[in-house]
This record gives C-alpha cells, structure tokens and sequence, in this order.
C-alpha cells in the first residue's frame, strides 16, 4: 500500500512478522535510516508532518 503526505512524499507502509507480531512501518524517501517511535494509544500518523522533513534531508 501506498499514499502521500499533504506535501506529496510517497509513503510506503511494510510489515515486519517478528514471531507472534507484526509490526507496521511506514517508509519515505533514501538514505540514511531515521527511526520515529510512538507511544500508545498513537499510531504512525502522529509523524505525518515529520516524514516529509526528514525523507527529503540531504546528507554530506
């Protein structure tokens, strides 16, 4: 599955079957790996705005 931000970054959205679960991630961009975490009862929809910030960083 695929959609876009509100400043048009693709996001990728993956899972990640560990065992008894599956955890879901959402990825944007290249590079380096920014890693955002949540708490509960928030989901990935809480770095909406963040996502497009960092997918478009240059690096060196």
């Amino acid at each position: 599955m695929t959609n876009e931000t509100p400043r048009g970054v693709e996001l990728a959205h993956r899972y990640a079957d560990l065992g008894d679960v599956r955890l879901h991630y959402v990825e944007a961009g290249e590079g380096p790996v920014v890693l955002l975490l949540h708490g509960f009862p928030q989901f990935w929809y809480q770095w909406r705005h963040q996502i497009p910030a960092f997918s478009s960083f240059q690096c060196g």
